[in-house]
C-alpha cells in the first residue's frame, strides 16, 4: 500500500500501490469487499491519491515518471465501470 483516500459518504476507500493499481473496497459491510481495481499507471509506485467527491474523481500521481492519472469512479454502485480518463505528463522524481 502507497496511499489512502476515502469517500466517507459512499462508505468507499481507495488503496494504491507500488504496481500503479488502484483498489476499490466498498466498507459499508463489517468486512471490507473490493469493487473494482484500475491500472491507473504502466509502471512505478503510485506516491499521492486525491479523491474530488464533486467530480467524483481519483487522481493519483506517480514518483517515476511524474505522471498524474485522473480516474473517472463513476456513481456510487457502478465502480467496476471505473476508467482512467486522462494522464497529465509532470516532471519525474517531484
Amino acid at each position: 500500500m502507497t496511499g489512502l483516500a476515502a469517500d466517507r459518504e459512499n462508505k468507499r476507500v481507495f488503496i494504491t500501490s507500488r504496481s500503479g493499481r488502484v483498489f476499490i473496497y466498498d466498507i459499508a459491510p463489517v468486512i471490507p469487499e473490493i469493487l473494482h481495481s484500475v491500472q491507473a499507471h504502466a509502471k512505478g509506485a503510485i506516491r499521492g491519491v486525491f479523491f474530488d467527491p464533486i467530480k467524483n474523481y481519483l487522481i493519483t500521481a506517480n514518483y517515476d515518471d511524474g505522471v498524474l492519472a485522473i480516474i473517472d469512479l463513476q456513481k456510487p454502485g457502478k465502480e467496476k465501470y471505473a476508467h482512467n480518463i486522462a494522464n497529465l505528463q509532470g516532471k519525474a522524481k517531484v
